[in-house]
């Protein structure tokens, strides 16, 4: 039994057609994954904006009281926003380099390697972020007269904080 070339011509679009809409899905599914990943970033943007919002009245209060501990417990809650943060990346990071490693498909190993380029930024951010926040912390306590902050180690860990300097 032999195909006519009319057969063979609807074939070859049929299969054409469907490698079109595999790619339309795909292209859907990465703009669905983009928006959610934008709308969790917003989430956390939110978070952290209403965390220092908070963060700077109790620091006006604290200022005028002089509660030095309020405000050290002020700014060691706002860095445990940041490792929360940063952990749940590294925990992203963790989940996608293993997807990546497990894959087979060119493709997906290539969206894989692009999302974990995306998080690394966002760890950097974060931690870039938590490092300059510290500095200032430590800086206020300071001239508050209190004693640098002292952080858990799992802190300093994850945001990669450095013992800060003294200030004059």
């Amino acid at each position: 039994m032999s195909i006519s070339p009319a057969h063979t011509q609807m074939l070859m679009h049929a299969v054409s057609m469907a490698a079109q809409i595999a790619g339309q899905k795909l292209n859907a599914e990465t703009s669905r994954q983009e928006i959610e990943l934008a709308i969790v970033r917003l989430e956390q943007e939110r978070g952290i904006f209403d965390a220092k919002a908070g963060i700077m009245r109790d620091l006006i209060g604290a200022l005028v009281e002089k509660r030095l501990e309020a405000v050290q417990g002020g700014f060691t809650e706002v860095l445990s926003l940041y490792a929360e943060q940063a952990r749940h990346f590294m925990g992203q990071q963790s989940h996608y380099a293993d997807a990546e490693l497990e894959t087979t498909d060119p493709l997906k190993s290539a969206r894989l390697r692009k999302r974990l380029g995306e998080i690394d930024i966002e760890l950097r951010s974060i931690r870039t972020a938590a490092r300059q926040l510290y500095a200032q912390m430590n800086e206020v306590v300071i001239r508050l007269g209190g004693d640098a902050l002292n952080l858990a180690p799992e802190y300093a860990s994850i945001l990669s904080l450095a013992a800060p300097r003294a200030w004059s």
